[in-house]
């Protein structure tokens, strides 16, 4: 139970849209969703547009160059100035990109309970 647990928080925090979140390229899941989806992300050089593509350890997520200038992102130097992301997650504030530095464990959340009640939900 513990295992799964685990392994449901790992898949959904590895998300290319949630990691765009956690980087503080976007203020809210739904909007990282959209900003992958409309195709300004890259992962490790390459254009990816899934918004639950799968990150693995050492993966590059970076804000394409031809999108930075577009209005969406023109206060991310603000924004991420004071934005501190996850420690499994090594932020580059000067070239606007993340890497996949480590996998994320439930102990540095506080979400637990919840997804003790997601699991026993869909065990049913």
């Amino acid at each position: 139970h513990v295992n799964t647990i685990e392994q449901l928080y790992r898949l959904l925090e590895l998300r290319l849209d949630n990691v765009v979140f956690r980087l503080g390229f976007a203020f809210s899941r739904s909007l990282a969703r959209q900003i992958v989806s409309h195709g300004h992300m890259t992962v490790n050089g390459r254009r990816v547009t899934i918004p639950s593509y799968r990150l693995r350890a050492n993966d590059r997520v970076a804000i394409r160059k031809e999108s930075l200038p577009k209005g969406m992102f023109q206060d991310i130097e603000a924004l991420l100035k004071t934005h501190e992301p996850p420690v499994w997650i090594s932020l580059d504030r000067t070239v606007k990109s993340g890497l996949i530095a480590g996998q994320p464990t439930i102990e540095e959340e506080r979400i637990r309970p919840q997804l003790n009640t997601v699991v026993a939900f869909y065990a049913r």
